[in-house]
């Protein structure tokens, strides 16, 4: 988000822009992040930068979303927040008073729908960049992981978390915006599969980068290099600045 805002100062823009990610976190802890500080900043426009493993639940980090009567109360929230960390030694409220009913995925779930997955695509152990069902099998490889985002079912687990934030946008009047990060394999393979991406699609852009240069985008299959950086800062700003 600070590249935006340089690129932004110099089209002569007085933007600032609040870097409020944090790593390891789910879709849902970003809408706590949001609701327990962000909305206390009056922002005009949110960005979610939504990567394809945010349905799953971090093992190590977990931030409460409190109920909406105490979301009213910054000071209670604090309060009742830092009592709970104290009493339950973890930075989860479940087990100190109940308040907050986790509806997350199962892994058994997940593996049947992988399996459901399997059995209506063509899936192959052949040339990973190349043959469509190669990238089938390395959806369920990492099913998990980046590979839960091509299961229709992971989405009717998001979709109501994406309303949240829309009916958020709506009583905080702020401008909402969806970037959602492709993998690697996404990026350089001669193909396009794209089902999770269709928000603000970086995909077409970042694959484009890569066929005109051919300069590094990556570091591994997610973590993106600067140059793959300055370049989805761009096209956030191009975004923002267009509406």
């Amino acid at each position: 988000m600070r590249q935006v805002e340089t690129i932004a100062a110099a089209h002569g823009l007085d933007w600032q822009a609040i870097n409020a990610g944090v790593g390891g976190v789910t879709l849902k802890n970003e809408i706590a992040i949001l609701q327990e500080t962000g909305l206390s900043t009056n922002p005009e426009a949110v960005i979610v930068g939504f990567y394809l493993n945010d349905f799953q639940e971090s093992p190590g980090v977990y931030v409460p979303q409190l109920p909406s009567w105490l979301g009213k109360s910054k000071l209670l929230t604090h309060i009742i927040f830092r009592l709970a960390l104290r009493r339950s030694g973890s930075t989860s409220l479940d087990n100190v008073f109940g308040l907050i009913e986790h509806d997350e995925i199962r892994e058994e779930d997940l593996l049947r729908w992988g399996k459901e997955f399997e059995a209506s695509v063509p899936v192959c152990q052949g040339d990973f960049m190349i043959a469509e069902c190669a990238f089938n099998h390395l959806i369920l490889w990492n099913l998990a992981d980046w590979g839960g985002a091509f299961i229709p079912d992971v989405w009717e687990y998001l979709r109501p978390l994406f309303a949240e934030l829309t009916r958020l946008s709506k009583q905080h009047c702020f401008e909402l915006y969806v970037v959602a990060f492709p993998v690697r394999f996404q990026v350089e393979m001669p193909y396009v599969r794209d089902e999770p991406q269709r928000m603000l699609d970086l995909l077409p852009m970042l694959r484009e980068a890569h066929r005109v240069t051919g300069a590094p985008l990556y570091y591994d299959h997610c973590h993106m290099t600067p140059h793959g950086y300055r370049l989805v800062a761009e096209q956030v700003y191009e975004l923002l600045d267009s509406h």
